[in-house]
Protein backbone atom coordinates (compact mmCIF):
# COMPACT_ATOMS: atom_id res chain seq x y z
CA UNK A 1 0.00 0.00 0.00
CA UNK A 2 1.57 3.24 -1.14
CA UNK A 3 1.15 6.32 1.08
CA UNK A 4 -0.99 9.05 -0.34
CA UNK A 5 0.43 12.51 -0.73
CA UNK A 6 -0.89 14.90 1.92
CA UNK A 7 -0.59 18.62 1.31
CA UNK A 8 0.18 21.20 3.96
CA UNK A 9 -0.93 24.30 2.11
CA UNK A 10 0.69 23.60 -1.29
CA UNK A 11 3.54 21.49 0.08
CA UNK A 12 3.28 17.76 -0.75
CA UNK A 13 4.33 15.32 1.97
CA UNK A 14 4.76 11.66 1.15
CA UNK A 15 5.97 12.07 -2.43
CA UNK A 16 9.30 10.43 -1.60
CA UNK A 17 11.32 13.62 -1.21
CA UNK A 18 11.68 14.71 2.44
CA UNK A 19 10.76 18.31 3.13
CA UNK A 20 12.78 20.55 5.44
CA UNK A 21 11.17 22.08 8.52
CA UNK A 22 12.79 24.72 10.75
CA UNK A 23 11.55 25.49 14.27
CA UNK A 24 10.67 28.98 15.46
CA UNK A 25 11.67 29.02 19.14
CA UNK A 26 11.28 32.61 20.36
CA UNK A 27 10.74 32.95 24.10
CA UNK A 28 8.80 36.22 23.84
CA UNK A 29 6.05 37.20 21.43
CA UNK A 30 7.98 40.38 20.67
CA UNK A 31 10.85 38.25 19.34
CA UNK A 32 8.79 36.01 17.06
CA UNK A 33 8.80 38.14 13.91
CA UNK A 34 12.48 39.15 14.24
CA UNK A 35 13.42 35.46 14.60
CA UNK A 36 11.22 34.53 11.67
CA UNK A 37 12.99 36.81 9.17
CA UNK A 38 16.33 34.92 8.92
CA UNK A 39 14.50 31.57 8.92
CA UNK A 40 12.41 32.64 5.93
CA UNK A 41 15.51 33.96 4.19
CA UNK A 42 17.07 30.49 4.47
CA UNK A 43 14.11 29.04 2.49
CA UNK A 44 12.93 25.97 4.40
CA UNK A 45 9.95 24.08 2.99
CA UNK A 46 7.99 24.35 6.25
CA UNK A 47 8.16 26.28 9.52
CA UNK A 48 7.14 24.93 12.93
CA UNK A 49 6.25 27.47 15.61
CA UNK A 50 6.97 25.90 18.99
CA UNK A 51 4.62 27.67 21.39
CA UNK A 52 6.02 25.88 24.43
CA UNK A 53 9.16 28.03 24.21
CA UNK A 54 7.11 31.15 24.94
CA UNK A 55 7.10 32.51 28.46
CA UNK A 56 3.85 34.38 27.72
CA UNK A 57 1.94 31.94 25.52
CA UNK A 58 -1.07 32.09 27.88
CA UNK A 59 -1.81 35.65 26.70
CA UNK A 60 -4.19 34.26 24.09
CA UNK A 61 -5.26 37.55 22.48
CA UNK A 62 -1.66 38.64 21.91
CA UNK A 63 -0.70 35.12 20.82
CA UNK A 64 -3.42 34.97 18.17
CA UNK A 65 -2.53 38.46 16.95
CA UNK A 66 1.10 37.42 16.55
CA UNK A 67 -0.01 34.21 14.85
CA UNK A 68 -1.90 36.26 12.26
CA UNK A 69 1.22 38.35 11.62
CA UNK A 70 3.36 35.22 11.24
CA UNK A 71 0.92 33.76 8.72
CA UNK A 72 1.00 36.99 6.72
CA UNK A 73 4.80 37.02 6.68
CA UNK A 74 5.02 33.41 5.48
CA UNK A 75 3.22 33.83 2.18
CA UNK A 76 2.90 30.31 0.75
CA UNK A 77 5.35 28.73 3.21
CA UNK A 78 3.26 26.36 5.36
CA UNK A 79 3.01 26.81 9.13
CA UNK A 80 2.89 23.92 11.60
CA UNK A 81 2.07 25.03 15.16
CA UNK A 82 3.14 22.87 18.10
CA UNK A 83 2.83 22.94 21.86
CA UNK A 84 5.27 20.27 22.99
CA UNK A 85 4.63 19.16 26.56
CA UNK A 86 7.42 18.77 29.07
CA UNK A 87 6.70 15.04 29.28
CA UNK A 88 7.64 14.71 25.60
CA UNK A 89 10.70 16.94 25.61
CA UNK A 90 9.00 20.34 25.52
CA UNK A 91 9.40 23.36 27.73
CA UNK A 92 6.05 23.88 29.42
CA UNK A 93 3.14 22.13 31.09
CA UNK A 94 -0.54 22.39 30.19
CA UNK A 95 -3.43 20.47 31.68
CA UNK A 96 -5.35 18.26 29.27
CA UNK A 97 -8.26 20.71 29.29
CA UNK A 98 -6.06 23.74 28.59
CA UNK A 99 -4.13 21.81 25.93
CA UNK A 100 -7.31 20.88 24.12
CA UNK A 101 -8.65 24.44 24.33
CA UNK A 102 -5.38 25.87 22.97
CA UNK A 103 -5.37 23.51 20.00
CA UNK A 104 -9.02 24.23 19.27
CA UNK A 105 -8.22 27.95 19.19
CA UNK A 106 -5.31 27.34 16.84
CA UNK A 107 -7.34 25.10 14.55
CA UNK A 108 -10.17 27.62 14.35
CA UNK A 109 -7.93 30.69 14.03
CA UNK A 110 -7.68 30.49 10.25
CA UNK A 111 -3.94 31.17 10.50
CA UNK A 112 -2.38 27.70 10.77
CA UNK A 113 -1.88 25.04 8.12
CA UNK A 114 -1.13 22.14 10.47
CA UNK A 115 -1.15 21.40 14.20
CA UNK A 116 0.83 18.87 16.20
CA UNK A 117 -1.31 16.69 18.47
CA UNK A 118 0.39 14.47 21.05
CA UNK A 119 -0.91 10.90 20.99
CA UNK A 120 -0.38 10.71 24.76
CA UNK A 121 -3.20 13.24 25.25
CA UNK A 122 -5.60 10.30 24.95
CA UNK A 123 -9.30 10.89 24.54
CA UNK A 124 -9.08 14.33 22.94
CA UNK A 125 -6.82 13.22 20.07
CA UNK A 126 -9.52 11.86 17.76
CA UNK A 127 -11.75 14.87 18.44
CA UNK A 128 -8.94 17.32 17.67
CA UNK A 129 -8.10 15.44 14.45
CA UNK A 130 -11.75 15.65 13.41
CA UNK A 131 -11.92 19.37 14.22
CA UNK A 132 -8.72 19.98 12.24
CA UNK A 133 -10.09 18.06 9.26
CA UNK A 134 -13.30 20.10 9.35
CA UNK A 135 -11.27 23.32 9.39
CA UNK A 136 -9.01 22.12 6.55
CA UNK A 137 -6.03 22.04 8.89
CA UNK A 138 -3.69 19.05 8.73
CA UNK A 139 -3.12 17.07 11.94
CA UNK A 140 0.33 15.72 12.81
CA UNK A 141 -0.20 13.18 15.59
CA UNK A 142 3.08 12.56 17.38
CA UNK A 143 4.93 10.59 20.06
CA UNK A 144 8.38 11.40 21.43
CA UNK A 145 10.73 9.16 23.40
CA UNK A 146 13.67 11.10 24.81
CA UNK A 147 14.98 8.23 26.92
CA UNK A 148 14.73 5.19 24.64
CA UNK A 149 13.92 3.62 21.29
CA UNK A 150 10.91 1.29 21.55
CA UNK A 151 10.95 -2.07 19.74
CA UNK A 152 10.17 -2.01 16.02
CA UNK A 153 6.73 -3.59 16.42
CA UNK A 154 5.80 -1.06 19.10
CA UNK A 155 6.80 1.87 16.92
CA UNK A 156 4.85 0.50 13.95
CA UNK A 157 1.83 -0.05 16.19
CA UNK A 158 2.05 3.49 17.57
CA UNK A 159 2.17 4.99 14.09
CA UNK A 160 -0.82 2.86 13.08
CA UNK A 161 -2.70 3.98 16.20
CA UNK A 162 -2.13 7.60 15.20
CA UNK A 163 -3.70 6.90 11.84
CA UNK A 164 -6.65 5.20 13.51
CA UNK A 165 -7.19 8.34 15.61
CA UNK A 166 -7.60 10.33 12.40
CA UNK A 167 -4.12 11.75 11.89
CA UNK A 168 -3.38 13.24 8.49
CA UNK A 169 0.33 12.69 9.19
CA UNK A 170 1.98 10.44 11.78
CA UNK A 171 5.22 11.22 13.62
CA UNK A 172 7.55 9.48 16.04
CA UNK A 173 10.90 10.61 17.48
CA UNK A 174 13.18 8.40 19.58
CA UNK A 175 16.50 8.56 21.40
CA UNK A 176 18.89 5.81 20.25
CA UNK A 177 21.57 4.32 22.50
CA UNK A 178 23.09 2.10 19.79
CA UNK A 179 23.38 1.73 16.05
CA UNK A 180 20.81 -1.05 16.32
CA UNK A 181 18.30 1.45 17.72
CA UNK A 182 18.86 3.64 14.66
CA UNK A 183 18.30 0.66 12.36
CA UNK A 184 15.15 -0.22 14.31
CA UNK A 185 13.77 3.28 13.81
CA UNK A 186 14.45 3.10 10.08
CA UNK A 187 12.89 -0.37 9.86
CA UNK A 188 9.78 0.88 11.64
CA UNK A 189 9.66 3.83 9.24
CA UNK A 190 9.83 1.59 6.20
CA UNK A 191 7.21 -0.82 7.54
CA UNK A 192 4.81 1.94 8.52
CA UNK A 193 5.25 3.65 5.17
CA UNK A 194 4.35 0.39 3.41
CA UNK A 195 1.30 -0.21 5.59
CA UNK A 196 -0.19 3.27 6.08
CA UNK A 197 -1.94 5.66 3.77
CA UNK A 198 -0.74 8.66 5.83
CA UNK A 199 2.72 10.18 5.34
CA UNK A 200 5.11 9.24 8.15
CA UNK A 201 7.66 11.49 9.86
CA UNK A 202 10.36 9.83 11.95
CA UNK A 203 13.74 10.62 13.40
CA UNK A 204 16.29 9.27 15.86
CA UNK A 205 17.63 12.14 17.96
CA UNK A 206 21.11 13.01 19.11
CA UNK A 207 24.38 12.67 17.20
CA UNK A 208 23.92 8.92 16.82
CA UNK A 209 20.63 9.48 15.05
CA UNK A 210 21.74 12.22 12.67
CA UNK A 211 21.87 9.78 9.76
CA UNK A 212 18.07 9.48 10.02
CA UNK A 213 17.75 13.22 9.44
CA UNK A 214 19.79 12.88 6.26
CA UNK A 215 18.65 9.53 4.88
CA UNK A 216 15.22 9.12 6.46
CA UNK A 217 13.55 9.85 3.14
CA UNK A 218 15.04 6.65 1.69
CA UNK A 219 12.94 4.72 4.20
CA UNK A 220 9.82 6.85 3.83
CA UNK A 221 10.14 9.72 6.31
CA UNK A 222 8.39 12.75 4.79
CA UNK A 223 9.99 15.61 6.77
CA UNK A 224 13.37 16.32 8.33
CA UNK A 225 13.80 19.04 10.96
CA UNK A 226 16.71 21.45 10.64
CA UNK A 227 18.14 24.57 12.25
CA UNK A 228 18.80 28.09 11.13
CA UNK A 229 19.59 29.31 14.64
CA UNK A 230 18.32 27.49 17.74
CA UNK A 231 17.56 23.76 17.63
CA UNK A 232 14.36 22.37 19.09
CA UNK A 233 15.66 18.81 19.53
CA UNK A 234 19.10 17.20 19.91
CA UNK A 235 20.81 16.25 16.68
CA UNK A 236 19.11 18.70 14.33
CA UNK A 237 21.45 19.69 11.50
CA UNK A 238 21.84 23.11 9.88
CA UNK A 239 19.32 23.72 7.10
CA UNK A 240 22.11 24.68 4.69
CA UNK A 241 23.70 21.24 5.19
CA UNK A 242 20.43 19.45 4.46
CA UNK A 243 19.78 21.60 1.41
CA UNK A 244 23.10 20.40 -0.01
CA UNK A 245 22.81 16.72 0.89
CA UNK A 246 19.11 15.88 0.42
CA UNK A 247 19.17 16.40 -3.37
CA UNK A 248 22.12 13.98 -3.60
CA UNK A 249 20.20 11.30 -1.70
CA UNK A 250 16.92 11.79 -3.53
CA UNK A 251 17.98 11.84 -7.14
CA UNK A 252 17.63 15.55 -7.89
CA UNK A 253 21.30 15.71 -8.87
CA UNK A 254 21.40 12.37 -10.65
CA UNK A 255 22.21 13.79 -14.10
CA UNK A 256 25.06 15.84 -12.75
CA UNK A 257 26.47 12.88 -10.82
CA UNK A 258 26.45 10.76 -13.99
CA UNK A 259 28.67 13.19 -15.84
Amino acid sequence: MLPKVTYIRRLPLGDGVPKTCVPLTATRLADVLPQLAPILAAQPDLIEWRLDYLADFTAKTALLATLKQVRQQLGEVPLLVTFRSQAEGGNAVLSSTDYQMLLQQLINSGHVDAVDIELSRGECVAALCAQARAAQVQSVVSAHFFQKTPPVDDMVALLAQMGQQGAAITKIAVMPSSAQDVLNLLQATLTATQQQTQPVITMAMGQLGQITRLAGGTFGSAVTFATVAAASAPGQLPLATLQQILPLLNGDSGKELDK
